[in-house]
């Protein structure tokens, strides 16, 4: 400690950790996520890069929360009560520390 303020504190963001944000905030803000627009800004083919994470989508499809097409993921009337939990789909962190966050229902 020299007395002083620090001139940079913060994370250290990687490329996953800066496409997942984008894929986050667009369902949270707009209730949308646009897959080639994505994939575009980040230079990946997004199916293939959220493969998992499509997966894991079935039962949100099923229960009528999002709707699925092959241009776009977008949360439904429904979904809206729930965005959080369609959002933690695309959370890499959210399975390592969902005990110590309150849950979404």
């Amino acid at each position: 400690d020299q007395g002083r303020l620090p001139v940079v504190r913060g994370l250290a963001l990687s490329r996953d950790d800066l496409l997942r944000r984008t894929v986050i905030m667009a369902l949270m803000c707009r209730g949308r996520i646009e897959f080639d627009a994505i994939g575009e800004a980040h230079a990946i083919d997004f199916r293939r890069y959220f493969a998992t994470e499509f997966a894991a989508l079935g039962p949100l499809v099923a229960q009528g929360l999002v709707r699925l097409s092959d241009h776009d993921l977008v949360v439904t009337e429904q979904g809206w009560f729930l965005v959080r939990a369609v959002a933690m789909v695309f959370d890499r962190y959210c399975s390592a520390n969902r005990a110590r966050f309150s849950r979404v229902v």
